[in-house]
């Protein structure tokens, strides 16, 4: 029994699809390459990719895509006129045009060319082999494990190929795989000139020809080969092993194995198109319609009549119980239904100007490929119906109100029509009401008590005895209405008042009617008035806070204090807070859920909870029909909210649904309160019609959606776009990427519009984000800064995340898959941690080694300063230690010089005056630098002037046992003496550098060298002493080592020659002037170098 119920349920809906009720739209499709369509085929991503003469095209739901062949770009089509497109695999599909056959990869994003010598006409599939027929190249055989082509064709040289290269798009099935094991394939071809058995093996051919023998083909064009073996149809006799060969003249039996044939003779001469599997019956379509064969065997065949024809017609295969038949550039088919053993003929009908190319059917939908576009034929849903009401008859409805008493209904002519249930139970016309004021009437019915128009004057007609009472509007008098025209009409209960309250809202301010005391309370429009009541409103409700909110349709939305009705807040666009509302145009307002719902004029709906959340603002983006919302109504189940271009409601998740013109609802002139439920029908009023929705039974897409990467590019450094390939479900982007961009597509052929994609990046956000109207989303690299995650743009940083799309169709279904990569941002080199890493072990080395640098350093300078400061003290002594001033003799002209080197030297010259007249010059040179040789040049001068004689030579050996008993160390001094007295010298030396005497009588100068060792070196050692005359005009020079040995830039020395030429040519001036040419021919030699040691210069000019 229960199966004989499905059976019937199956039934009724294939019958149900009857051109009584049947939905025929043309798809508009933006910019389709051609309205001339060849064919559609939807892949196993749910695209449609529609064939044109001028371009394929992939249609999503939404938008479409057109490829076209470009001669100089082999990734493209073949041809632009594209014939039509087959699946064999998940990976792409195939593309038959004009001049051959491509291959599109879904994630090569291009087309491959599989062939291009010929038209493509008809293909199976075995073995992961495909196997096409061209009109005349023969067939082709692509093995796609090999990606390999071989081509089978007619060879005039050669007797076992096949029989002919040409092929015809009016045959059918024309290649049959026959495999008995796998060293045995066959493949039968069926030509336009004989039948074939090709040896895949042996790659060799037998042909089978008509010829005057009965057993051979009738025919040798050959339309269709169908093997018995694939039906599962219980036959008299075994034929698994027989083909049929459909030919222009019959039908013939063929043994797969033993190859004899054998004819019917009753359907010689008949052109036979193709025999057909339905359901449990075998179909023969032959020249004069499709007959089922009744009975079969070798010897005889059995027919009767399914669908009568003397058209040449097509038959398409729709599913395992139906098939359909149309011929074409004609605008009608038929569907021809297997049902309980019969078949049931269904004839649809299109309109006059649709000329049918092909026809597809794609869940439970038909596709007309038409000259005139793409057709789509969908079944009607039975969930919303047009409701006829005898009494409105050609009248227009203006307004409406219903509630759990009574139905009203306000018509052009001025009826107003009472229902109480499905009964009318009043006609009543308004008098007074002309065509001008019954369009502007404001309506309202409270429960059973009255029912309120307003116009120029306002009427409450008593649903008890139908009386009526009339208040005209003015500004004189206490107890009447504003001045003005009344536009809206509004109950409300306060809880300070016992009775209810009748709001009238009007072009220049509100009256409230006490309904209990009939008394107006008249708040006229004023903009410094406290309570800076509006011009009228657009509705008003008391919130279950007990507060009064009105909305305007001009300058928005109000709240009022219950009691007093002082403004709370008037509500207004603030530029500073996004959470503000942004319209000022309001059209009404709920509560639901705890919430306000406020809908506007252009600007969608805002939802309200407390002033700290703000609004939020639901748009068309959001899945709006309309941005003009005309008002909410409440359900047990749902909130519903009626726009320009249909319903929308929220569902039990919050999210928003809605009934449109692909649902059947008629869109368009609905009225600003024009939603009523009775027995769980929704009714929607609009000025000229009335229609039903069941919403027990309200269509859900339960077809799960598939998400798709249609394309990915990306974006370099230098801001050129190009294509990029994502290998193994990884995406890494690159230091020398800009940005990624995927272009996602979830295609749905019902409410496109409200398909949504999602996404999430884990771990920065495991929330799914809706893409919401877009379909591109763009990763980019934040580098080590924050993630920052918008609508389709990610900044992400540095890192391994893993990214999850999906989608959901517009009744919330999930897709069916999930696409997941495996997303790698990765920096340049010197940006990786490993880099950052380097930085840290290389700062804190640098901050080290500057730290020691720098203690060194400072450690240095100290150092220098310290010696600087020994040095100047030692220099400060060393000065110290000098004559203060040269003697001022009679007898003799002194002059002397001494400049300090880098380093105190040690230099020494003095003079020592005796009482007998007598002088003992004095030029020394201690060894060493600094404060050492400084305190040596001390104990020099003390044992100088602690020696009371004036004998060179004693003096020397006394001074030398001095210095050795002090026994500084290897500190040495050396000592030039010279003793003038009475016009005669006295020399001795301690290692000094040798005196120079010029004698003016032989102006020559004489180099007085006294070979001895310094003071402080042996204890006893002896000093020589020259005596010599020392006449007038006579020069005699001492000097330290300094001046001879000063070296130039070049590093050579001045040496003693250069300095005893100087002498020798300058001795007859003045002591001053010989002392000044020898401190110009040092500096002359040192030419800005410093000298390196103490120069130190006495000179002595003999006067008288």
């Amino acid at each position: 029994m229960r199966n004989w119920l499905i059976i019937l349920f199956v039934f009724i809906n294939y019958i149900s699809f009857t051109q009584s009720n049947i939905i025929i739209k043309k798809q508009e499709i933006d910019n389709l390459s051609s309205e001339k369509v060849n064919s559609i085929f939807v892949d196993n991503k749910t695209f449609s990719w529609i064939s044109t003469p001028e371009g394929l095209n992939r249609f999503d739901g939404n938008d479409n895509t057109i490829f076209r062949s470009n001669p100089f770009d082999s990734t493209t089509i073949n041809d632009n006129n594209v014939l039509g497109v087959f699946q064999i695999d998940n990976n792409g599909i195939f593309v038959k045009s004009n001049e051959g056959l491509d291959y599109f990869n879904y994630s090569d994003f291009n087309f491959k060319r599989i062939q291009d010598k010929s038209k493509p006409i008809y293909h199976i599939f075995k073995e992961n082999k495909l196997f096409f027929s061209t009109e005349s190249e023969g067939v082709f055989i692509y093995d796609l494990s090999k990606n390999q082509i071989d081509n089978v064709k007619f060879d005039p040289r050669n007797p076992l190929s096949i029989s002919s290269s040409n092929f015809s798009e009016n045959q059918n099935q024309i290649l049959k795989f026959i495999s008995s094991d796998s060293t045995n394939s066959s493949l039968w071809i069926g030509t336009l000139y004989g039948l074939n058995k090709f040896n895949l093996n042996t790659k060799s051919s037998k042909r089978f020809y008509e010829n005057s023998q009965d057993n051979s083909l009738n025919s040798n064009i050959i339309n269709d080969i169908f093997d018995l073996a694939d039906s599962t149809i219980s036959l008299v006799a075994n034929l698994s092993s027989k083909l049929l060969i459909s030919t222009d003249n019959g039908l013939s039996m063929v043994d797969k194995f033993d190859n004899k044939i054998t004819n019917y003779d009753n359907l010689k001469n008949d052109k036979i198109y193709n025999v057909f599997n339905v359901s449990n019956a075998i179909l023969i379509h032959k020249q004069d319609g499709v007959f089922k064969i009744e009975s079969l065997n070798e010897n005889e065949i059995k027919l009767s009549k399914v669908f009568n024809s003397k058209d040449e017609i097509v038959v398409k295969i729709i599913n395992e119980n139906e098939f359909i038949i149309f011929k074409k550039n004609t605008s009608k088919f038929n569907r021809i239904v297997y049902f309980n053993n019969e078949f049931i003929d269904i004839p649809i009908e299109l309109s006059n100007e649709i000329n049918i190319n092909d026809i597809g059917n794609f869940n439970n939908s038909y596709y007309v490929s038409s000259n005139s576009g793409l057709i789509k034929i969908n079944e009607k849903l039975d969930n919303i119906n047009n409701v006829t009401l005898n009494e409105i008859g050609q009248n227009t409805i203006i307004a409406f109100a219903e509630n759990d008493y009574y139905k009203a209904i306000l018509l052009s002519d001025g009826n107003l029509l009472l229902y109480e249930y499905e009964s009318l139970v009043k006609k009543i016309k308004i008098k007074g009401l002309t065509n001008d004021l019954i369009l502007n009437t404001a309506f309202h019915l409270e429960e059973d008590e009255f029912i309120a128009l307003g116009n120029e004057k306002l009427q409450i007609i008593n649903l008890n005895d139908f009386s009526i009472e009339t208040y005209e509007t003015s500004n004189e008098g206490f107890n009447s209405i504003l001045e003005g025209n009344i536009d809206n009409l509004k109950i409300i209960k306060r809880q300070n008042l016992t009775g209810k309250e009748l709001w009238i809202s009007l072009n220049n301010g509100i009256s409230i009617l006490n309904l209990d005391t009939k008394e107006f309370n008249n708040f006229k429009f004023n903009p410094r008035s406290k309570n800076k009541f509006p011009q009228g409103f657009s509705s008003a409700i008391i919130s279950n806070k007990n507060e009064v909110w009105l909305t305007n349709s001009s300058t928005g939305l109000y709240r009022y204090d219950e009691n007093n009705l002082d403004e709370i807040n008037h509500y207004i666009f603030d530029i500073n807070d996004k959470n503000s509302i942004t319209s000022s145009s309001l059209t009404d307002i709920y509560e639901y859920d705890d919430k306000l719902y406020i809908s506007s004029n252009g600007d969608g709906i805002f939802i309200y909870e407390n002033d700290s959340s703000g609004f939020l603002h639901l748009t068309i983006d959001n899945g709006l029909l309309s941005n003009q919302v005309l008002n909410f109504f409440e359900t047990y189940e749902y909130l519903f909210v009626l726009t320009e271009l249909g319903l929308n409601y929220f569902d039990y998740d919050g999210n928003l649904r809605n009934i449109n013109d692909e649902d059947g609802l008629i869109v368009g002139n609905f009225l600003k309160n024009g939603l009523s439920l009775y027995n769980d029908f929704l009714y929607v009023y609009s000025n000229d019609q009335i229609q039903s929705i069941d919403i027990n039974n309200i269509f859900v897409d339960n077809v799960k959606p598939i998400i798709n990467i249609t394309q990915s590019f990306m974006i370099d450094n230098n801001f050129d776009k190009r294509s990029y390939k994502i290998n193994k479900n990884k995406i890494n982007l690159t230091y020398d990427i800009s940005n990624i961009e995927l272009v996602l597509s979830s295609p749905s052929y019902y409410k496109s519009n409200n398909t949504t994609i999602l996404y999430k990046l884990s771990p920065i956000n495991e929330d799914w984000v809706s893409l919401g109207k877009e379909k591109n989303l763009i990763i980019q690299s934040s580098n080590w800064s924050n993630s920052f995650v918008n609508g389709n743009k990610i900044l992400v940083p540095f890192g391994n995340y893993k990214l999850e799309i999906k989608s959901s169709n517009s009744s919330g279904i999930e897709s069916s898959n999930l696409l997941s990569y495996d997303l790698s941002v990765t920096p340049p080199w010197y940006l990786t941690q490993m880099a950052f890493f380097s930085y840290l072990i290389i700062l804190g080395s640098s901050i080290y080694f500057y730290v020691k640098y720098s203690q060194g350093k400072t450690k240095r300078l100290m150092e220098e300063k310290r010696k600087e400061e020994e040095l100047q003290e030692a220099h400060n002594l060393q000065m110290g230690l000098l004559a203060k001033e040269n003697p001022n003799r009679d007898d003799l002209d002194i002059s002397t010089y001494i400049r300090c080197a880098t380093e105190v030297g040690g230099d020494y010259y003095d003079f020592i005056e005796f009482e007998d007249g007598s002088l003992l010059a004095i030029c020394g040179d201690a060894t060493g630098h600094g404060t050492a040789s400084g305190m040596m040049v001390s104990i020099t001068k003390a044992g100088l002037l602690g020696i009371d004689s004036n004998d060179p030579e004693f003096m020397l050996k006394t001074l030398n046992r001095i210095i050795k008993k002090v026994d500084i160390g290897r500190l040495r001094m050396s000592l030039n003496l010279v003793h003038f007295q009475n016009g005669s010298i006295k020399l001795s030396s301690a290692a000094m550098p040798p005196i120079y005497h010029f004698e003016k009588k032989n102006k020559k100068v004489d180099e007085i060298q006294l070979s001895n060792l310094p003071l402080g070196g042996l204890m006893n050692e002896s000093f020589s002493v020259i005596d010599k005359k020392f006449g007038k005009d006579d020069v005699l020079v001492m000097m330290s080592d300094g001046l001879p040995e000063a070296p130039n830039k070049k590093g050579e020395l001045l040496d003693y020659e250069a300095v005893k030429k100087c002498i020798e040519e300058n001795g007859y001036k003045s002591a001053n002037e010989i002392k000044n040419e020898l401190v110009k021919l040092s500096e002359t030699w040192l030419d800005g170098i410093h000298n390196p040691d103490d120069i130190t210069i006495v000179v002595c000019k003999k006067k008288v």
